[in-house]
């Protein structure tokens, strides 16, 4: 008789079948469904004023026009002066704009009959179907900042081709002011927003690569379906926000310095910085992490030379900072950026009818004021100020940024500058507030990367479930989910519109 006969056969261990089945480009295609959801959305507020940017930083129906007439001298001359008029004045919120530079398209205004717009009025169809898309100097203190010039410029393309497509669609006639103003939802703004959903789908497979690098190939995985399900990413990547074009850059800029590349860190914090000037906070994440690391060298090497140390590290930011500023030079005035980087800290001048700066962006403004949407509270300015930081929507992400604390399982040089860069979010809510909004949306990764990295495979997986979960509850009518939105009346949901058709 067989020896093996008697042995009893143990019960198989139960394991998650998906991780070993899944690849990566399952993770893609996921995060590609949810932001049709929330791709199909019409424009929000911020949206609708800035989508126009792009084109009239090549100058607008000045420029066709003079394309039409064949003066392509005039036309090139126009392209110019509208690229410096952005480059020297977008990076600035409510910026006043000399007299001389009011001037720089009075000979087009006059010849295309430009109109200035009543803001009074301006709220229909028909009339902002009449107005000419051109740059307006003296209306550039509107809609905040707006979009810098990268963003803008990656923009481009996308609404080339929306703008193909509407023509390839044939008959209707209909342009996107059409669909914004009479649908809650339509495919054609999939196209409008497709830079910055490309934009989401680079920091995914950023995001596995890094993993890849530092964990193994099935965390690498988890985590990456951690950053694409997280409701933040869901909602604000398909966004014209410039948030989603400066993730990337941030993922990479960050990486290549633990990496101590400062040559690609620099190339990449440049372009960071020339997709919004809140790429700035990298710095203090970077000097603390150098600060730490030194500590922990010292204390681990006895021959660990503290001079060679610093004396690297600052060869190393100063080449950060040369090539990052040679590569924002050609989209942004680095004068303007660094006025406006200072503004919460350093009064400036600014246009009035764009809004009271002072009262704002100033930090000693934010935590002097101890009112909440305009209603007076008893609350102690102290109160006040730990409120404003901490916030009481004690989201996911923050809890188990908490839990990564307490357990101090951050043993390693990126998951330390993964935590350091999520512990700066609580000073960052200084000045935004505590909702993860848009401008959240660059600590996400950075959370992706520090839960895999001190957290188990299963501990990871029940995060993802509990994100899709959520998810699936956002994804029903997603224009009810996010702030700011357009409602154009109904109750109709994306689902029965999607069913209908969208016709």
């Amino acid at each position: 008789m067989d020896a093996n006969t008697d042995q009893v056969q143990e019960p198989r261990r139960f394991r998650f079948p998906w991780p070993s089945r899944l690849r990566i480009w399952h993770v893609c295609l996921f995060y590609l469904i949810t932001c049709c959801f929330f791709g199909c959305l019409i424009l929000d507020i911020d949206e609708f004023l800035v989508i126009k940017e792009p084109y009239e930083i090549l100058g607008g129906d000045y420029t066709v026009g003079y394309l039409k007439e064949g003066d392509y001298r005039s036309a090139l001359s126009c392209v110019g002066r509208s690229y410096f008029f952005y480059w020297q004045y977008r990076p600035l919120f409510s910026p006043i704009i000399p007299d001389k530079h009011k001037t720089l398209f009075a000979k087009e205004e006059k010849k295309f009959g430009y109109q200035k717009p009543d803001p009074v009025r301006e709220k229909t169809l028909k009339e902002y179907q009449s107005r000419l898309i051109v740059p307006e100097p003296d209306r550039l203190y509107m809609h905040g900042a707006g979009k810098p010039l990268l963003p803008a410029i990656t923009t481009i393309p996308a609404l080339g081709i929306t703008w193909v497509a509407m023509a390839l669609a044939g008959g209707s006639g209909h342009d996107l002011l059409h669909y914004q103003f009479t649908r809650n939802y339509h495919p054609i703004f999939i196209l409008v927003r497709l830079t910055s959903i490309l934009a989401g789908l680079a920091s995914i497979l950023l995001v596995h690569y890094i993993l890849r690098k530092e964990t193994n190939k099935k965390t690498a995985l988890i985590g990456s379906w951690v950053f694409a399900a997280f409701p933040t990413a869901m909602i604000f990547f398909p966004n014209l926000h410039q948030d989603a074009i400066l993730v990337p850059f941030v993922i990479a800029a960050s990486y290549y310095f633990v990496k101590e590349k400062y040559l690609w860190s620099g190339v990449w914090f440049g372009l960071a910085m020339a997709s919004k000037n809140t790429a700035i906070l990298m710095v203090p994440v970077m000097l603390t992490h150098v600060v730490v690391e030194g500590v922990l060298l010292y204390r681990n090497n006895g021959g660990f030379s503290i001079s060679e140390f610093v004396k690297g590290r600052l060869l190393g930011f100063a080449l950060i900072a040369g090539v990052g500023l040679v590569v924002l030079l050609p989209f942004a005035n680095p004068v303007s950026e660094a006025r406006e980087i200072l503004t919460p800290v350093v009064s400036r001048e600014f246009d009035p009818r764009g809004g009271d700066i002072d009262k704002e962006f100033s930090v000693k403004a934010k935590l002097a004021s101890t009112s909440q949407s305009g209603y007076k509270n008893t609350m102690s300015p102290s109160v006040y100020f730990v409120q404003r930081i901490a916030g009481y929507n004690a989201s996911l992400i923050w809890v188990l940024m908490a839990l990564a604390l307490l357990i101090w399982k951050a043993d390693r040089p990126l998951a330390r500058y993964c935590l350091y860069f999520l512990i700066l979010s609580f000073p960052y809510r200084i000045m935004f507030g505590g909702s993860l909004s848009y401008r959240f949306l660059m600590f996400v990764p950075f959370f992706a990367i520090l839960a895999s990295m001190v957290l188990n495979r299963k501990q990871l997986v029940l995060i993802l479930v509990l994100l899709i979960l959520i998810d699936i509850v956002f994804c029903i009518d997603p224009i009810r989910v996010s702030a700011g939105m357009y409602i154009l009346g109904g109750e109709e949901t994306f689902t029965e519109a999607l069913f209908r058709g969208f016709r």
